[in-house]
């Protein structure tokens, strides 16, 4: 888990004035968006992998690519992030 989200994500928890869960889960997302940062699925819907696929194919149409190959980019996206160690959060 990465510090820094962990962070963000408790602050947003800390100085939310609603107690009610639904409030805090968006407290807590508008301040991950504040950072820059999004929660996406782990792996990726049938809809993000045409998506994806098409977007590349729009790049260069000759390229023989298929929905498991935008499958398994989203996945190398994913699992590549490394956050920065001096990530800090601003507060």
């Amino acid at each position: 888990m990465n510090d820094r989200i962990v962070e963000i994500v408790a602050r947003a928890i800390f100085d939310c004035p609603d107690p009610m869960p639904e409030e805090i889960a968006r407290v807590a997302l508008s301040a991950l968006a504040k950072a820059g940062m999004v929660v996406v699925p782990k792996e990726p819907t049938w809809e993000m992998q045409v998506v994806g696929r098409d977007a590349i194919l729009a790049e260069d149409d000759e390229l023989d690519l298929s929905t498991d190959d935008a499958r398994a980019a989203y996945r190398a996206m994913l699992s590549a992030y490394k956050p920065e160690p001096d990530e800090q959060v601003q507060r």
